[in-house]
């Protein structure tokens, strides 16, 4: 397993504070972000790299096989995985701010919340006496999606904004398994007016 100490020297920092904001900012722009088949990595990490250290060449080729190729591809792997642990953090909030304890109550926010018209993707939702979803609003502004969606600015930060977040979008819509409905989510994100950024 490769590790920051395969880095070459004096290069940890700026590798942890500039170029993984970067990467992610970059992958977290795609319009999925589990598909980088059309993607010549080589050449992404190594501009990365350039513009990240232009005063420290790479010491190698950014192949495959090279450590700061695998370290690159590693920070990816733990980029998406925050995405299901702030999803996990910000359901056990809403639990908390809801003041539900049992497990049915819980069971029973997770029931309504996926419910037809899928409620938890939006900000606000307006129920029936009877419980049927009337009409939602703001959509992808639910409190669990903007929580887990911040984890993501929080990672990018000190990089410089390129485009939307619409991958990164979907892995907070995404992240708590409701992979189902992903190429919806998908077409639904692809479809957002840019004023809605």
């Amino acid at each position: 397993r490769v590790t920051l100490d395969d880095l070459p020297p004096n290069t940890r920092h700026r590798f942890l504070r500039s170029f993984a904001p970067r990467l992610y900012e970059l992958i977290g722009r795609r319009p999925n972000p589990w598909d980088l088949q059309d993607m010549d990595l080589t050449a992404v990490f190594q501009q990365i790299w350039d513009t990240v250290f232009p005063d420290i060449p790479a010491p190698y080729s950014l192949v495959p096989s090279s450590a700061i190729y695998r370290l690159s591809m590693q920070k990816i792997y733990e980029w998406r995985s925050s995405f299901g642990s702030n999803a996990i953090k910000a359901v056990r909030r809403a639990w908390e701010n809801e003041g539900l304890e049992s497990i049915e109550e819980r069971a029973h926010l997770a029931r309504t919340a996926m419910c037809e018209g899928s409620p938890y993707l939006y900000g606000r939702v307006i129920f029936a006496i009877d419980g049927r979803v009337l009409k939602c609003l703001l959509r992808f502004q639910s409190e669990v999606i903007t929580s887990t969606l911040a984890g993501h600015f929080q990672a990018i930060e000190g990089a410089q904004i390129v485009g939307n977040a619409r991958g990164a979008l979907l892995l907070a819509t995404t992240a708590k398994g409701w992979s189902s409905k992903v190429l919806f989510y998908l077409c639904s994100i692809s479809r957002l007016p840019d004023e809605n950024w």
